[in-house]
C-alpha cells in the first residue's frame, strides 16, 4: 500500500510504499480511502506543530475521510490522534464509534 508519510518535520510528505493495516479491534475495519480532508488542524500535524503532535515519526497525516468498506458501501469515518493517519490507500476505522454510512441510491436524484 502507498502513503504520504511525513519521515522529517519541515520536510513534504513523500508517496511511498507502507505495510498494509490491520484490523485488530473487535469493532474496527479496513476501509479503501477515497477522498480525505487536508485542514489546517492536518497541516500542522504533519509539522509537528499541532499541540497534540507527540513528535513520533514516521507520521501518515490525515485524521479524517471517505473510504469503501468491504460491503462496498462509502464511509465517513473519523481517526483517533495517530501516526496512521488517513492519507493512505487504506485505512483502519472503528466502525461503530468513529464512522457512519449513507446508502447509495441505485439511480442517482437528477436522472428520475
Amino acid at each position: 500500500m502507498r502513503a504520504a508519510v511525513v519521515e522529517e518535520f519541515g520536510s513534504p510528505p513523500r508517496w511511498t510504499e507502507v505495510p498494509d493495516p490491520v484490523a485488530t479491534g473487535r469493532h474496527e475495519a479496513v476501509v479503501d480511502v477515497v477522498a480525505v480532508g487536508l485542514h489546517p488542524r492536518v497541516r500542522s500535524q504533519a509539522a509537528g506543530s499541532h499541540y497534540t503532535s507527540t513528535d513520533e515519526l514516521p507520521l501518515i497525516p490525515g485524521i479524517d475521510g471517505v473510504g469503501r468498506d468491504a460491503e462496498g458501501r462509502l464511509r465517513y469515518f473519523v481517526l483517533r490522534d495517530t501516526v496512521h493517519g488517513s492519507m493512505a490507500q487504506r485505512a483502519v476505522i472503528d466502525v461503530p464509534t468513529a464512522s457512519c454510512f449513507r446508502p447509495v441510491p441505485t439511480r442517482p436524484r437528477w436522472r428520475r
